[in-house]
């Protein structure tokens, strides 16, 4: 007769595996129990909170053996900022447990059974701490903050082990005081009323601060005292805008940007190139791993000036600027204007004209440019979390580009598509991890894959 659980009920446990957003996994009579922040080897007496057909879900009574991985806390948020899920894991266990999240999905959902043998040690942090060159913060009456775990309630908060160093305790204490002396009205998400939504900080690696005031209007900003306020109080601030975004949610960004002081962006420089960064731009938040990320896909890529490429899903063009200067000719494909307005302007500030930008859905222009008899040697796919398009790798299989480099946000998505492409005539050279987010579950992949079928 199967086992009828109760919440309440106390159980002892030994936690034996851990997912991504830092529950710890145990297995008793048959069920799974996910335990929020258990790691791999504790032995814990825990409290059934939830009871479902498949599942259980448990909280931490007692510890009777704490695992060897588990570290101290340095941070006073952690408990309950739903930021950081794995900090309270020694780092270099983090490491590895990020390697066989990677391996289980291969195995798993790709179907790769000598998937460990593929995958390679993560490319990790000397400190992992500091590391974010973008801020957004949510508002509250008692500071600017991050969302309670599993909440829509802000944490106010002094400082941020995961921020760069640039934006510190002094920076947030200056915009909270600003709130507090400006009067400004916060935004109620709940009833849609109110003016100050979130506030955007982003930096770059010699010290420049890009700071954006997110509102639902303007109406209640005085631009004069703003400028004065903040160029005063945080003098390596470059640029000041005011962000307008008059949705109802709880998304920080709207569409329009109205600089009112300084450059519209910051510059950053990687792997030889430079980049303009705005408020609205995407850019890896961790500049310092992004840098070994494309490191790695340009030994991979082992490419030479008589070759071409097609960098789909391209962004503002990284990737592909970054390898222009190795090969013959780069064509990149972004279904975002903006994206795609600040990768020409990337390409024009580099003086690269190796390198063409393409408008709209990867599946959509690249059989165009087929049509048009433009063919590559190697493809770059770097898609977003939910993976590529199906019509989009039928395509690239039909077409029989030689090698093809998968950079991926999540594994699992990655893993449903590279058994798309081992079906159609692939297979797997090399898998690597990179840590772009250190203290949390979520690990960069590329993957390199050659034709063995024509």
């Amino acid at each position: 007769m199967k086992r009828q659980w109760q919440i309440g009920e106390i159980l002892q446990v030994q936690i034996t595996d851990l997912t991504k957003n830092g529950e710890g996994v145990a297995h008793e009579d048959g069920m799974t129990i996910f335990i929020d922040r258990a790691i791999p080897e504790d032995l814990v007496v825990i409290q059934i909170s939830k009871v479902k057909q498949q599942y259980l879900k448990g909280k931490i009574v007692k510890f009777l053996q704490p695992s060897q991985f588990r570290r101290e806390q340095d941070c006073p948020y952690f408990e309950i900022c739903g930021g950081c899920q794995w900090r309270h894991i020694d780092y270099l266990f983090q490491m590895q447990m990020k390697r066989q999240m990677v391996i289980n999905h291969l195995k798993h959902i790709g179907q790769i059974d000598h998937a460990k043998q593929l995958v390679q040690p993560v490319i990790g942090m000397k400190n992992p701490d500091y590391y974010r060159n973008k801020a957004q913060f949510k508002v509250s009456p008692a500071g600017i903050g991050y969302y309670k775990r599993k909440s829509h309630y802000v944490i106010p908060i002094q400082k941020c082990r995961t921020q760069s160093r640039v934006v510190g305790q002094k920076e947030i204490a200056v915009v909270d005081q600003w709130i507090n002396e400006s009067r400004v009205t916060l935004y109620d998400e709940k009833k849609h009323r109110g003016c100050l939504r979130g506030i955007v900080f982003r930096s770059n690696r010699r010290g420049e601060l890009l700071l954006s005031i997110i509102v639902s209007n303007e109406s209640e900003l005085d631009k004069n005292e703003l400028i004065h306020f903040f160029t005063k109080k945080i003098p390596n601030i470059v640029s000041l805008s005011i962000n307008i975004n008059a949705q109802k949610g709880n998304k920080i960004l709207g569409k329009t940007t109205k600089v009112i002081w300084g450059r519209a962006y910051i510059i950053e420089d990687m792997c030889d190139c430079y980049f303009q960064i705005s408020a609205a731009s995407f850019f890896q938040v961790n500049t310092d791993q992004a840098e070994k990320l494309y490191q790695c896909v340009i030994k991979l890529a082992d490419i030479n000036r008589t070759q071409n490429v097609f960098d789909l899903y391209c962004g503002t063009g990284t990737i592909g600027l970054c390898l222009s200067k190795y090969t013959k000719q780069v064509y990149g494909i972004e279904c975002v204007p903006e994206a795609v307005d600040d990768a020409r302007e990337n390409a024009t500030r580099n003086n690269v004209h190796n390198i063409s930008f393409y408008l709209g859905k990867a599946e959509d222009v690249l059989p165009t440019l087929l049509e048009q008899g433009i063919n590559a040697d190697l493809v770059i796919l770097d898609p977003p979390r939910k993976g590529c398009a199906q019509s989009l790798i039928n395509c690239l299989i039909q077409c029989g580009i030689s090698k093809i480099i998968y950079v991926s946000c999540d594994s699992a998505t990655m893993a449903r598509d590279i058994c798309l492409f081992t079906q159609g005539g692939y297979q797997i050279e090399t898998v690597q991890p990179v840590d772009l987010f250190p203290q949390t579950g979520h690990v960069e992949t590329v993957v390199l894959m050659s034709r063995v079928e024509k």
